[in-house]
C-alpha cells in the first residue's frame, strides 16, 4: 500500500473514525463478515439434524433472540475486524469463532423453543422445571445463584448459565447437542439430569424438525436493530478517543464538516452529495491540483478517494446552486493538504 493510503486509510485512522461514528452510520453488514461464515456453519449443523427452521439474523447491540420469534440479533462489532480490535483495546475482550458459534447455537435453541411453543408441552415443563409463566419468571435483575456441583445441567462455557432459567437451560442444552465436537455422550454420561435433557433435545429436534412452526415469526419484530443504535462506537464501548486520536494521522472529518455544512438526511431537497460533486469533476481536480502543487498524481487521487469515502459516511452535501463555489473551496482545501503532504510527509499540520 502506498504511504499516502496508509496515512489516509490505515487502521489507526480508521479506528478513530469509527469511534466517533454513530453505530447506525457505520454501513455494517453480515455479508462478507466472519458472522456470515459462522451462520453458514450453523445452517449446516441444522441441516444435518434435518431441521427446517431458518432463523432470521440481523445486527444488533449483542446476541439475543426476540421473544416468541425466530429473529436472532448479532453483536454489530463482530461484523468488522477493526471494531473487534477496538473492543479488545478498550475492554480486553474479543469473541473467538468458537464463542460465536456457541452463541449462535444457543440463540437457535431459543428460536426453536419459541416457534414450536415447546414451553407449553408437559414433558418440556417437567424436564426443565418450568413453574408458572415461562416468560415472566426470569430472576430479578438477571441475577441467579448457581450450584457448580449440580449434575442436572450442561455447562457449555463454564459459567453455569443453564441454571439461570429453563429458557436458558434448554438453549444451552441445544447448543451442546448440535455441536458434535462437544462429545456430550461422554462428557455427561454420569450426569443423569443433564443427560436426560440432552436426550430429550435429541428426540424433540427429530420430532419437530420438519414441522411447520406453530408460532409465525415476523421479520419486522426486532430488538435494537442496527438503524436504532444511535450511540457512537466510543460511547457504546465507554472508550476515551484520546489514545486513538494520537495515532490517527489521516483524520480529516472536522475539516470536511467545516467545508461542507449540509447533510443529506434522507431526501436530497436540492442538495448534491459531495461524493457526486467530486465524481463529476474528478478529472479536472486531478489535473489542476496536480499541476498547481507538482505532486504525484497518486497523492491527489488518494486524498480525493478519502474525501469521497468520508463524505459518504458523514452524509455531506452542497446546495446545487452553490456547487461551483464549493468546488472551488474543495480545490483550495485539497491543494492545501496536498502541499502540506509534499513538504512535510503529513496531511495534517
Amino acid at each position: 500500500m502506498r504511504r499516502t493510503r496508509r496515512i489516509l486509510f490505515g487502521d489507526d485512522t480508521a479506528k478513530y473514525e469509527r469511534l466517533l461514528t454513530p453505530i447506525c452510520d457505520l454501513g455494517l453488514s453480515i455479508r462478507g463478515s466472519r458472522l456470515e461464515y459462522c451462520i453458514s456453519r450453523l445452517r449446516k449443523e441444522i441441516r444435518r439434524e434435518k431441521i427446517s427452521l431458518r432463523p432470521h439474523f440481523y445486527l444488533s447491540d449483542f446476541y439475543g433472540c426476540v421473544t416468541r420469534q425466530a429473529n436472532v440479533g448479532l453483536a454489530f462489532y463482530d461484523a468488522d475486524p477493526l471494531l473487534q480490535d477496538i473492543r479488545r483495546e478498550v475492554t480486553g475482550e474479543v469473541h473467538s469463532e468458537a464463542e460465536i458459534m456457541d452463541m449462535l447455537r444457543h440463540e437457535f435453541g431459543h428460536a426453536f423453543c419459541y416457534t414450536h411453543r415447546l414451553y407449553q408441552e408437559p414433558e418440556f415443563r417437567r424436564i426443565f422445571g418450568v413453574r408458572g409463566d415461562f416468560f415472566r419468571t426470569y430472576p430479578a435483575g438477571d441475577r441467579f445463584k448457581s450450584n457448580p456441583w449440580s449434575r442436572n445441567y450442561v455447562n457449555l462455557n463454564g459459567d453455569h448459565y443453564a441454571q439461570k432459567h429453563p429458557d436458558e437451560d434448554f438453549a444451552e442444552t441445544v447448543a451442546t447437542f448440535v455441536d458434535r465436537r462437544s462429545r456430550w455422550k461422554v462428557r455427561y454420561r454420569n450426569k443423569k439430569g443433564a443427560l436426560e435433557k440432552l436426550e430429550y433435545v435429541g428426540r424433540t429436534l427429530q420430532r419437530y424438525g420438519r414441522r411447520k412452526p406453530r408460532e409465525k415469526s415476523d421479520p419486522a419484530r426486532l430488538h435494537l436493530p442496527l438503524e436504532q443504535l444511535k450511540k457512537t462506537v466510543g460511547e457504546f464501548f465507554g472508550a476515551s478517543p484520546a489514545p486513538f486520536r494520537k495515532r490517527a494521522k489521516g483524520y480529516i472529518d472536522p475539516k470536511l464538516r467545516r467545508l461542507f455544512r449540509h447533510r443529506l438526511n434522507g431526501a436530497q431537497n436540492g442538495k448534491l452529495p459531495v461524493s457526486e460533486l467530486i465524481r463529476v469533476n474528478r478529472r479536472t481536480l486531478l489535473e489542476k491540483i496536480g499541476g498547481w502543487t507538482e505532486a504525484n498524481r497518486s497523492v491527489v487521487r488518494d486524498l480525493l478517494d478519502k474525501i469521497v469515502s468520508r463524505s459518504d459516511v458523514l452524509g455531506l452535501a452542497v446546495r446545487r446552486e452553490q456547487s461551483q463555489k464549493k468546488l472551488l473551496d474543495l480545490a483550495t482545501f485539497t491543494t492545501t493538504l496536498v502541499t502540506n503532504y509534499t513538504l512535510t510527509n503529513s496531511y495534517l499540520p
